[in-house]
């Protein structure tokens, strides 16, 4: 499998449809991995950051993508890592399922060849639960690599396949609440509604930014609209969102 480098801007606003095709084959799935995501990340928090996607290929055809970055450590050491920062809560690479144990090989081998630009490979945000992340530990091992790991737990809440089935095991009083409050909100005038028409966007960011300024994140720096970078960010999130459905 050979690597094309993606080493500038432009060149990775070329990759956009080749990129959300892989990602629709790949077993896992997060906003953050989209490439609309990703191009909204890197205008507004890439400036002093050195883009280095590496796309693996097979002939023409793709079957990974590594999202990468060349960065430093907070050592100063130079450092390779995921294009992500906290503005996402998981990160991962883009593998074509039936390619995994093979583009993973040769990602790590081509990383020992370019490794005086790098000290450290960064795997943030990596969650246990990909199914790289066994594949990377045990191939990295292989090559006597030094391997650090630092864990955070983040809760979860496993939730039944459909709305009924969620119903049918909770009590007979929590039904009968919920079914209460429905009526209340319905009776106030609350509703829930899919926003698909671009024209609405600028009023539903507003709305959003409104709400997201009056919460306990707005105090401790960390909403939608901490300051302009951020809220910039989001807009474009969501206006793709908005645009791709």
């Amino acid at each position: 499998m050979d690597f094309d480098i993606i080493a500038d801007i432009d060149r990775f606003y070329e990759i956009e449809d080749i990129w959300n095709q892989l990602l629709e084959k790949c077993q896992v799935y997060a906003p953050y991995y989209s490439f609309e995501w990703i191009k909204a990340w890197w205008e507004e928090y890439g400036a002093d950051r050195n883009i280095r996607i590496l796309v693996g290929k097979e002939g023409e055809r793709v079957f990974g993508i590594a999202p990468f970055m060349q960065t430093k450590s907070p050592s100063g050491a130079g450092r390779i890592q995921f294009t992500i920062d906290d503005k996402g809560s998981r990160f991962d690479l883009l593998v074509d399922e039936s390619r995994q144990d093979i583009f993973i090989n040769a990602l790590i081998n081509y990383l020992l060849k370019e490794k005086y630009s790098w000290t450290e490979v960064f795997l943030n945000y990596l969650p246990t639960f990909s199914p790289h992340y066994p594949v990377l530990k045990q191939t990295a091992g292989k090559q006597n690599l030094l391997i650090g790991e630092n864990f955070f737990s983040s809760p979860v809440i496993h939730l039944p396949v459909d709305w009924e089935e969620y119903l049918a095991k909770r009590k007979k009083k929590f039904r009968a609440n919920l079914r209460s409050n429905i009526r209340k909100a319905e009776k106030s005038g609350l509703s829930c509604r899919l926003i698909r028409d671009g024209n609405q966007i600028e009023l539903l960011l507003e709305q959003i930014f409104a709400i997201e300024s009056k919460t306990w994140k707005q105090q401790e720096g960390t909403s939608l609209v901490a300051d302009e970078k951020s809220r910039r960010f989001y807009t474009k999130v969501i206006q793709a969102a908005v645009k791709t459905g």
